[in-house]
């Protein structure tokens, strides 16, 4: 078996039933390199397609990883994509400190993004590291992200915080009546349990899987009873309201399997 692939459970998921798939990074274990895996994870995620949105994570991310990504699937992060009022506004959070010009122009962006918003009614904000987790209130999140990230630099200059420099352009969004959640999905190696919280309002959702590379049994075959989950959003069009509740892999699987069984 080739090591450095999509979790192989998610070949069993019909994605199909949903009208869009968000991914929270760290897709693959190890970086990518080469298109033949970007076939793979296409085959099973459909990741060309522009319903599919990837928060490239850092076990994506590369020299050469991101540009390949971004050229195979069309998307280029940061992206924002709409459609009947809902929004998704997608980070690349893998920026180090010496990238300062990435990093100035995407708060450029999601500056424009959030302070133009136009006819949306829900807001996403999807990465793959919590880079709110420092946030007062959510405290409860840094025992169970893969890496801490809450103090992640957004720009390269004093008052560089997510609290500082992205928080606030949240607060103007909802204060214009955007119902605002933000979702990261480095997770569920430390805990594959899901977590959320709210503070003033604004929603924030931990959820990942552990990839079967990593979790094997003591016979080094995955370990399909691991209790991973993934969350499924609906969005009310008539209502503009988003909802969502987790639901575990395993769950999803047979669901999937009931879809697509001869009736």
């Amino acid at each position: 078996m080739e090591v450095n692939q999509v979790d192989e459970r998610l070949k069993d998921v019909n994605f199909e039933m949903f009208d869009g798939l968000w991914l929270g990074g760290d897709v693959l274990p190890y970086h990518v390199d080469s298109v033949e895996q970007l076939v793979r994870a296409d085959s099973i995620l459909n990741i060309k397609s522009p319903s599919t949105l990837w928060a490239i994570g850092n076990h994506d991310h590369g020299e050469l990883s991101t540009p390949l990504i971004e050229d195979y699937t069309g998307h280029h992060l940061p992206e924002f994509w709409q459609s009947e009022g809902l929004g998704v506004l997608v980070l690349n959070t893998n920026f180090g400190w010496e990238e300062c010009e990435q990093k100035l122009s995407q708060l450029a962006f999601i500056d424009s993004t959030l302070t133009h918003i136009r006819g949306i009614k829900s807001l996403v904000v999807l990465t793959h590291q919590a880079i709110w987790s420092a946030l007062p209130g959510l405290g409860g999140f840094a025992p169970v992200v893969n890496a801490e990230s809450g103090g992640w630099a957004v720009v390269c200059e004093k008052g560089n915080s997510f609290e500082e420099r992205i928080w606030p352009l949240l607060l103007q969004a909802r204060d214009n009546g955007v119902n605002v959640v933000c979702v990261a999905g480095d997770a569920g190696t430390k805990d594959s349990k899901y977590h959320e919280a709210t503070v003033m309002d604004i929603h924030f959702i931990l959820s990942g899987i552990g990839n079967t590379f990593y979790l094997r049994n003591k016979n080094g075959i995955p370990d399909s009873a691991l209790p991973d989950s993934l969350v499924v959003f609906n969005y009310h069009k008539k209502k503009g309201s988003l909802s969502w509740e987790p639901i575990s892999l395993n769950d999803l699987i047979s669901l999937s399997k009931q879809a697509t069984s001869p009736r």
